[in-house]
């Protein structure tokens, strides 16, 4: 289920290195306690879920999944809600070169609604990564190959799919 074991976390805006982490119970309540005086954001995400950590903007689609707390010594905060949204797209990718070796690569994705932060990440030549249900764009580059572009992507909440890419030598 949703509740089973659902990480909680509170980030210092401070010190964004710093996460404290708690878990909601199966009824989805949480306490996050021996926090210090500060401003904190509080997201949770389970992945295997649907709902990915929305720490990088490009996973970011509903800013209810964070709120904002100000902690104050000796004071208990209260009811903090977090709302996850929808659920994420699975996008299932393979790459290989022409002769259908399998390539190791670094990824690019840019959201058409964010092309200012892109979101860059190393993948193996086979995996499965959520994927926000928004409009975007992705990008694959190996060393020795051409870069790979997609044309725009835009998958559907809960929504499997798959990307086969065939990258090409670079002429030297």
């Amino acid at each position: 289920s949703l509740h089973d074991a659902l990480p909680i976390y509170a980030v210092d805006d401070n010190d964004m290195r710093r996460r404290i982490k708690t878990t909601a119970d199966t009824n989805g309540r949480f306490v996050l306690s021996d926090l210090p005086p500060g401003t904190f954001s509080i997201h949770a995400y389970k992945e295997s879920a649907g709902y990915p950590d929305t720490f990088f903007s490009f996973f970011a689609i509903d800013e209810r999944a964070w709120r904002r707390v100000q902690v104050e010594a000796g004071c208990a905060t209260g009811d903090v809600v977090l709302e996850l949204g929808p659920k994420y797209a699975v996008l299932k990718l393979s790459i290989k070169d022409q002769r259908g070796t399998p390539l190791d690569a670094g990824l690019t994705f840019t959201r058409v609604d964010d092309p200012q932060r892109p979101y860059s990440v190393g993948s193996n030549s086979s995996m499965e990564l959520l994927v926000p249900p928004v409009p975007f764009r992705l990008q694959i580059q190996a060393k020795g190959y051409e870069l790979w572009r997609s044309g725009l992507i835009s998958p559907s909440s809960g929504e499997t799919f798959s990307i086969a890419a065939r990258l090409k030598h670079a002429r030297s």
